[in-house]
């Protein structure tokens, strides 16, 4: 609605009010601190960044650069190297950024590995899904955001019911389920295409928001419940450092792939585009801008770019898949009660 009535701006404007609101409020917020406290882990702190910075810019350049380029394979050395550095900072820190010896508990690896889901299963779609309805479907922002809805309304309803039901059911079986739900759902939406018609996405999008909607629920408590009390609080941290650090890398990832199947679609289809223009075509067809697409490749049929930049999603969304249905086991295993 935002974008249909003031432009793309105004999604960004609507998130400085929030955050001047939430910052408005912050001196009403109850102040508490550790006695023990000391220097921020700088060392820590660069070294985790860093590895990251380098992971996601090798891999958002791999299909532009080309894979075996030295920027982008130095990147990827870049980042073992630094992540290594890291560990070694942090086991010797007296007072570490993030306490490693956590990763030991396989209670709490399994807790972490749901975000890993939820980042490659609902948040990448989140990014993929709106430009794909817009430029391919031909929907309205504004109908693409309420097509969005069918996946995102789960994820606010379902996290009150799923906090009752942890009061029944074992952490792993509603974990399980949550999980399964989006790799299916992944796998359901490859039926995905121009002329599909809601009602028959509908099913995949509703499944895997009801997964993310039921983990929501669950899994913050089951992160901290995990670990004795006096490390809930570095539990936390570690746990939401691995879902945000796993959202903001599978959104790289993934993007990347989009690109590189798309523009491996856009060479096979039109074979007499130059390898720049073809760069250039791939971005704007993953954009959802088929109309500049078309132009850069020299008047390429708009159903030619709609087949490509459908065969390239649905390949991302059997990776997605692919990489949910793998972790349903795991997370399940490692939260099998134990005697």
């Amino acid at each position: 609605m935002l974008v249909d009535a003031f432009g793309w701006r105004a999604v960004f404007v609507g998130h400085a009010v929030v955050a001047a609101l939430v910052l408005a409020g912050v001196r009403a917020l109850p102040e508490s601190r550790d006695p023990d406290a000391s220097r921020v882990d700088l060392p820590g702190t660069l070294t985790f960044t860093a590895s990251l910075f380098a992971l996601m810019s090798a891999v958002v350049e791999g299909p532009q650069s080309g894979w075996t380029s030295p920027l982008v394979i130095g990147g990827l050395v870049a980042s073992v190297l630094l992540m290594a550095a890291f560990v070694v900072v942090e086991r010797r820190s007296p007072r570490p950024m993030l306490d490693l010896s956590l990763l030991v508990n396989a209670r709490f690896v399994a807790v972490c590995a749901v975000p890993v889901v939820l980042a490659f299963g609902f948040v990448c779609l989140l990014v993929f899904l709106p430009s794909y309805f817009i430029g391919v479907m031909g929907r309205s922002p504004g109908a693409a955001g309420l097509m969005m809805l069918l996946m995102t309304v789960p994820v606010i309803l379902l996290p009150l019911l799923a906090g009752r039901l942890a009061a029944r059911l074992p952490i792993g079986v509603l974990l399980g389920v949550a999980t399964g739900l989006i790799a299916a759902g992944a796998a359901w939406l490859t039926v995905i295409g121009p002329e599909v018609g809601v009602l028959v996405i509908a099913g995949p999008l509703l499944a895997i928001g009801s997964g993310v909607g039921i983990a929501f629920g669950i899994i913050d408590g089951a992160a901290v419940s995990t670990v004795p009390p006096a490390r809930s609080g570095m539990a936390a941290g570690l746990f939401n450092t691995v879902r945000l650090g796993s959202e903001a890398v599978a959104v790289a990832c993934m993007g990347s792939l989009l690109v590189s199947l798309t523009r491996a679609g856009l060479g096979s289809e039109l074979p007499g585009v130059a390898p720049e223009a073809l760069g250039t075509a791939a971005n704007q067809v993953t954009q959802g801008d088929l109309a500049a697409a078309a132009a850069t490749a020299g008047g390429a049929p708009a159903e030619v770019l709609q087949a490509v930049h459908t065969a390239s999603l649905q390949g991302v969304l059997w990776v997605l898949a692919g990489l949910s249905a793998v972790l349903v086991p795991v997370i399940v295993g490692l939260l099998r009660p134990r005697r």
